[in-house]
């Protein structure tokens, strides 16, 4: 027989071996055997034949599984409707999606291709590495086919990833003959102090051809200290969920001795998840950091995955169809999610404290492969004017065959600042209980600024008068840092206190 044509909606038509039995007509019924769910028809034409089983199903459901059936006499696979029929549903996604620091939780939405009622905790599991305490708290349905999940995080630096134990109790059954546990997307619950403001640093080079690298330069006043940590993803910002990609690679860069404003920091990507800094060290978080010649992005943040500061970012992809994206916006993900595309962060502005690195006076721009800050417009009177030099797209030198697989040569630092640093006097150094800063000859408004060797501002000062005394008796021994500037430049100098 060929009961394809009488799939459908059957009638409640009492019990069968424990379960609902359901007939159409005189000769079609879905009914329990006791290990599988089976439709069966009594073909009048057979003699001795009574009840042939057509479809089964495994599905161990109250009533007869929407889809999911197997062909048992050659027939094609069918789908049951119904108000009894138990539906099937796919996991579409399931990822974290929002962080809170001061619960210490995460969320995850889960959503499926259907409506799914009657999850728990316990339909849910968490595989952890390097974390202890972690615990689903709670389980919310956002509507018939999204679920949330809530996490609290517990202790420890390392991964959460929320995955679907079971289906038991579920309001419908999950894939068909799905193995479980279904994994979820993974959380890394590592978290960087946020220290730093949008434009402290400046990517200066990337490099996609051959050995990847980039290079960025320290430009916050007084440098940067011991302990600062700093995420870098070629994770893409995705402007439709506002959320960081998941795909990508992820480090964290440590900084092992304090840095100056003004140094350049290279990092080199020797393979997968391997990488070589040439100040502090730079570990793989998650996945593997890799620029892609086909276009791609690097995000400087703190914070953590979920909920990220950004510091910086360098854009490297251009659009060719669909929205070509523009300048100000970088891509959108309206276009589909691609590992090579990113919308600009949140926090950042192109050509301020982030840089798009295309050439064109329009979309479709033009991308490359390697490119290199080429140090025109430094070096400038202040850390600003530096920032907005080096975000410039105009001053870099960009190829798609040539790699520039080390940091721009320049001087950053305005060591001739027309003469200022020549006409200031710093003494004694090392200083013990007096230090002394003299003019030359007449300035107005000079600003000065001391910083101990962590970054933290000990003092600050801004005189018209071409000189000052700073006593230093109860400063600590140590290495301090001391920066001048005024409109026509800028310098700093290291101080020794014994």
């Amino acid at each position: 027989m060929n009961p394809l044509p009488n799939a459908g909606v059957y009638t409640l038509n009492g019990t069968l071996n424990g379960k609902n039995l359901y007939t159409k007509g005189a000769n079609l019924r879905i009914a329990w055997s006791g290990t599988q769910w089976e439709v069966q028809g009594d073909d009048p034409n057979i003699g001795g034949v009574s009840w042939y089983t057509a479809w089964a199903n495994t599905q161990n459901t109250n009533t007869p599984p929407t889809s999911c059936w197997t062909s048992l006499a050659g027939c094609f696979p069918i789908s049951l409707s119904g108000p009894d029929a138990f539906p099937i549903v796919d996991v579409v996604s399931n990822s974290a999606t929002s962080f809170n620091s001061g619960t210490n939780t995460v969320t995850y939405t889960v959503t499926f291709s259907g409506t799914i009622n009657n999850l728990s905790s316990s339909n849910f599991s968490l595989n952890t590495n390097g974390v202890t305490g972690a615990s689903i708290t709670t389980v919310n349905q956002v509507n018939g086919s999204t679920w949330t999940v809530q996490i609290n995080i517990g202790t420890g630096n390392g991964t959460i990833r929320l995955d679907i134990a079971n289906q038991t109790g579920a309001g419908a059954i999950i894939g068909c003959n799905t193995s479980f546990p279904i994994q979820g997307g993974t959380f890394n619950t590592t978290t960087t102090p946020v220290t730093l403001s949008a434009g402290d640093i400046a990517f200066t080079s990337h490099n996609s051809d051959g050995t990847d690298s980039f290079s960025f330069i320290i430009l916050k006043d007084g440098g940067i200290p011991t302990g600062t940590k700093i995420f870098f993803t070629d994770n893409g910002w995705n402007n439709l969920t506002n959320s960081l990609t998941e795909t990508e690679g992820v480090l964290i860069w440590d900084v092992t001795s304090s840095i100056a404003q003004y140094e350049q920091v290279l990092i080199t990507i020797n393979g997968a998840s391997s990488y070589t800094a040439s100040n502090g060290t730079a570990t793989s978080v998650s996945g593997s950091l890799s620029l892609s010649s086909a276009g791609d992005q690097i995000l400087a943040f703190q914070g953590n995955l979920a909920s990220p500061t950004f510091i910086s970012a360098i854009h490297m992809n251009a659009e060719s169809s669909g929205n070509l994206g523009s300048l100000s916006t970088w891509d959108d993900f309206t276009n589909g999610t691609s590992s090579s595309r990113s919308a600009i962060p949140p926090g950042l502005t192109n050509g301020i404290n982030a840089i798009m690195v295309v050439d064109g006076t329009s979309a479709p721009y033009t991308e490359y492969d390697n490119a290199i800050f080429n140090c025109t417009g430094i070096p400038a009177a202040t850390a600003n004017d530096t920032r907005l030099a080096i975000n410039d797209r105009a001053n870099w030198t960009k190829d798609n065959t040539t790699t520039f697989n080390s940091q721009p040569n320049c001087t950053f630092l305005n060591t001739n600042n027309f003469g200022l640093e020549s006409k200031i006097k710093i003494y004694p150094n090392p200083i013990e209980n007096e230090l002394n800063i003299e003019a030359l000859e007449d300035f107005e408004n000079l600003k000065i600024n001391l910083y101990d060797f962590n970054g933290k501002l000990i003092l600050s000062k801004t005189i018209n008068d071409n000189s000052l005394k700073i006593n230093t008796s109860n400063l600590n021994s140590g290495i301090y840092l001391i920066s001048i500037e005024n409109e026509l430049g800028k310098f700093n100098q290291k101080i020794i206190k014994k």
